[in-house]
């Protein structure tokens, strides 16, 4: 177990100061922010360079107090994570976390002055049935009550019809769904914020859909995705 864990903060160690240090990029035009495992959130942030941020994958629904288990916004930001994944479908999917949960986790975001990037997609079966912009807007009004400042918001598009299915998705499909939150921002919000939010694709890519003349035309398999 202990070569184990060595190695993993060898890794870890590696991948920061070999990579992501030696990034160059202007900083303030481009926020580059990295979500490790909650074991190796403060070994990360100590490493890296201040301009570069960190985020957890995950945070508790509930304050300090008894939750075992449980990390909370105000423990993540004692730890200098200034960022939060919320809603991500390998959490809504594997452990049950339903839209009122995760607003509740953008609460205590918000609370702690924290930063989010909140997931949102739709599954095959609702892709099938044109539910796309009925699931997205669900997704997007339960925790448009608990954002006081939206300006600490990052809304990443999570492609979840793609996930083990052999279907690629393309870049006029990418751009549609992007479309489809901006269109609620500037209704539910207001247009100011529908044109600053920045908006995420975080599926994985068939890289010929996005090299060839005709993407259209294109088959492959899905490329492997990792947390």
């Amino acid at each position: 177990r202990r070569c184990v864990q060595e190695t993993a903060v060898s890794v870890i160690k590696e991948l920061c100061n070999l990579l992501l240090n030696k990034l160059q990029y202007d900083p303030t035009k481009i926020e580059l922010v990295v979500a490790p495992g909650f074991l190796h959130l403060p070994l990360v942030r100590a490493i890296l360079a201040d301009y570069i941020e960190v985020s957890s994958q995950d945070v508790s629904q509930y304050g300090n107090g008894e939750y075992t288990g449980e990390i909370s916004a105000k423990l993540l930001k004692q730890h200098k994570s200034k960022w939060v994944c919320l809603g991500h479908s390998e959490r809504r999917d594997k452990f049950g976390e339903k839209d009122e949960m995760i607003a509740q986790k953008m609460e205590q975001v918000m609370t702690q002055g924290l930063s989010a990037i909140v997931f949102v997609g739709e599954k095959v079966e609702e892709k099938d049935e044109n539910k796309s912009d009925e699931v997205i807007h669900k997704q997007l009004t339960a925790i448009k009550d608990k954002v006081v400042n939206w300006d600490r918001i990052a809304i990443a598009y999570e492609p979840i019809w793609t996930y083990n299915t052999g279907r690629n998705i393309s870049p006029d499909q990418v751009q549609d769904s992007m479309e489809i939150i901006k269109k609620w921002l500037k209704t539910n919000v207001s247009p100011d914020v529908a044109a600053k939010t920045r908006l995420l694709y975080a599926g994985s890519i068939n890289c010929l859909l996005y090299t060839s003349p005709s993407p259209r035309d294109q088959r492959g398999s899905r490329m492997p995705s990792s947390a």
